[in-house]
């Protein structure tokens, strides 16, 4: 849930940035600095850093995290979580035969 809309996300335990798809990063989110991302094709581009104040997965607040503006065409998902999301869960599991994650708050 990014801003109450519901958004595709893919969680990514080895990124070191949230990512977010430009259609979502409202205009209304601060700009906190630019940064050089290096692509899956091995190209850099410099994108917006900026701070989404309301956002949650499934119950868990991961409000003022930091996401790194850029393309998300090559996917389904309009954002990644990567580690700085992950690591405000408490605790979570993967279970890919019945493709389901559980996320405990405490």
């Amino acid at each position: 849930d990014l801003d109450n809309q519901a958004v595709d996300f893919i969680l990514d335990t080895g990124s070191e940035d949230n990512l977010l798809d430009p259609a979502y990063a409202s205009t209304d989110y601060k700009v906190t600095d630019l940064k050089f991302l290096v692509g899956v094709d091995q190209k850099s581009s410099l994108a917006r850093v900026i701070i989404v104040p309301n956002a949650s997965l499934t119950n868990i607040s991961l409000d003022n995290q930091e996401y790194l503006v850029t393309n998300m065409e090559m996917t389904i998902a309009k954002g990644i979580l990567g580690s700085p999301a992950l690591k405000q869960l408490n605790k979570f599991s993967i279970n890919y035969r019945k493709k389901k994650i559980y996320v405990w708050a405490e």
